[in-house]
């Protein structure tokens, strides 16, 4: 409850001579009804709406906002014996500041230009005397400080703005918070300016020179194809279903030869290589995928990560759905189903993936072009219960392609944290990832001589021939297996002559750092040592069981 003015003032005669004794009575405007009014904004309620004027001719009368809102209007009468009455009608809380009242004897009555306002407040010819507008008339009658603050768009008073306003401030300087209510000034340089303006996280790693985040990816760019650069159903390996190719990758279809795979020299600004999945069997889907070890997987398993990579199409323009996910697998580590799709499904809907493999983030239609593009999947939790591994799973969600259709990918990066961070020199340094990828796949290859040494001999019978092959890295696992190029691609060498194999063999073993195999030779003396070579340019042999 608040009580407010409705007039405050001092009565005088036309020489200027206060009128003391003089009554005062405040009515409801156009009645005679006495208003509920005080004599001060404490002081005790008028009877029936009256004052008297004081000896030095002052006068005042409140109203509350518990008795009227503030649109009620009212009327002061002043009478005194020997003077004219003279009433003020229509007066409101906010239009009735301090004035003098000039009041002569009977019959004479000179008012200032405000009284007369007053008299004249409703009509237009009130703003005359002040100058006062329809914003002025607003105020004039605004029923609360609230309405007032609306009528010429005023905000409240507000400590926040307060202290705010009473901070000090200078160039290369910002406004903080330092406490409730409480502001000060702290330096901000056009270093950290330049920080600050940038839209996104790459663009702050590269104001301030970050590296950016590891890729757990190997072979991200597919520059690394020890088993060959380009795959068709006539090759060895083919382009089948659940087939590495691409060292790391595997190529998952509905079918076999539904794609031929090549590493192509094609990429976005930067970048050398991709790989592109051309479409030879129509209507069906497929993909790639790298499943992660355990150990490698680690830094990201109950965390959260982020995958991107770069993709275009060419050729009829069906290729237009694209989808990637990162999926995890909860069985024994490391001891993983490749083949992780059960069933591909109608297009647009997401394939079906066998027991144990499920999806970590919900794949979308990334909606892919004919240029090169970055697509980023970020915030990715890797939570479900028991993971065990993790993968990247990126295909092609059409049913309805074309012969010749070609989808093209690269860059491919999955990192540990909410954002992307881009690629590494690292990931496009092929020395680095052949290494990365010797752990997976020990591959040895003539060295274009036709007589490459592989590695030391022994004759353990008159017809077969150990041999040790050392790795250049140590092995993920200890191999199961081995491929060779073709079995007369190598030569058992003794005392200066060559004898050609005719069967190559694995032998167990229990190294990680070396392979064990045999050849099978015409008749030589037992347990002589020598040395096994290629004897064609043309010669490779690898070790397989080390790869997921």
């Amino acid at each position: 409850m608040a009580r407010y003015p409705l007039v405050q003032g001092t009565w005088v005669d036309g020489n200027g001579t206060v009128v003391s004794g003089g009554t005062v009575t405040c009515y409801l405007a156009g009645t005679t009804t006495a208003a509920t009014c005080y004599e001060s904004e404490t002081g005790s309620l008028l009877t029936g709406g009256a004052t008297t004027s004081g000896t030095d001719g002052s006068f005042q009368v409140w109203i509350s906002d518990s008795d009227y809102d503030m649109s009620q209007a009212f009327k002061i009468v002043l009478s005194k014996s020997g003077y004219a009455d003279r009433t003020y009608n229509n007066l409101y809380l906010l239009a009735a500041p301090m004035f003098a009242v000039e009041h002569e004897t009977v019959g004479t009555h000179k008012a200032s230009a405000f009284t007369s306002m007053v008299d004249d407040y409703t009509t237009a010819s009130a703003r005359a005397y002040i100058g006062s507008t329809t914003i002025g008339d607003a105020l004039f009658i605004s029923p609360s400080a609230a309405s007032a603050r609306s009528t010429i768009g005023a905000q409240a008073s507000d400590a926040t703005l307060t202290a705010m306003a009473g901070v000090s401030t200078s160039a290369d300087t910002f406004i903080f918070f330092d406490g409730t209510d409480s502001a000060s000034a702290a330096t901000v340089s056009s270093f950290a300016r330049s920080v600050l303006d940038d839209a996104d996280a790459d663009s702050v790693r590269e104001t301030i020179g970050a590296a950016p985040n590891p890729n757990l990816i190997i072979n991200p760019t597919f520059a690394i194809g020890q088993r060959g650069t380009s795959f068709t159903s006539a090759t060895t390996p083919a382009n089948s279903d659940d087939t590495y190719l691409l060292d790391q990758w595997i190529l998952l279809s509905d079918g076999n030869d539904i794609v031929d795979v090549t590493r192509q020299e094609d990429a976005p600004t930067g970048g050398r290589y991709c790989i592109r999945l051309d479409v030879e069997t129509i209507d069906k889907k497929f993909g790639i995928f790298q499943p992660l070890t355990k150990s490698v997987c680690s830094p990201i398993r109950g965390g959260v990560a982020s995958l991107s990579f770069a993709a275009k199409t060419a050729g009829s323009g069906k290729l237009d759905n694209l989808k990637a996910a990162v999926v995890s697998w909860n069985g024994t580590a490391n001891t993983i189903t490749s083949d992780i799709v059960s069933a591909w499904a109608v297009e647009d809907t997401n394939p079906t993936l066998v027991t144990n493999w499920t999806y970590e983030n919900t794949p979308v239609n990334l909606n892919p072009t004919s240029a090169w593009a970055t697509y980023k999947i970020e915030n990715i939790s890797i939570d479900t219960a028991s993971v065990a591994n993790v993968g990247v799973f990126i295909w092609s969600d059409v049913t309805d392609t074309d012969a010749g259709d070609f989808l093209y990918i690269t860059n491919v990066k999955l990192e540990e944290g909410a954002v992307s961070t881009g690629m590494s020199a690292l990931d496009f340094d092929d020395g680095y990832q052949a290494e990365k990828c010797a752990r997976y796949l020990p591959y040895f290859a003539d060295n274009g001589s036709g007589a490459g040494i592989l590695g030391p001999a022994c004759t353990q019978s008159a017809t077969e021939v150990f041999f040790q092959v050392p790795f250049l890295v140590e092995a993920r696992s200890v191999p199961t297996g081995i491929v060779a190029s073709n079995v007369a691609h190598f030569n058992f060498l003794r005392n200066g002559s060559n004898k050609t194999s005719t069967a190559i063999t694995f032998r167990s073993g229990s190294s990680t750092r070396l392979g064990l195999a045999s050849i099978t030779i015409a008749s030589d003396a037992t347990l002589y040592p020598g040395q096994v070579s290629f004897n064609s340019s043309a010669g490779y042999l690898y070790f397989t069981g080390c790869e997921l």
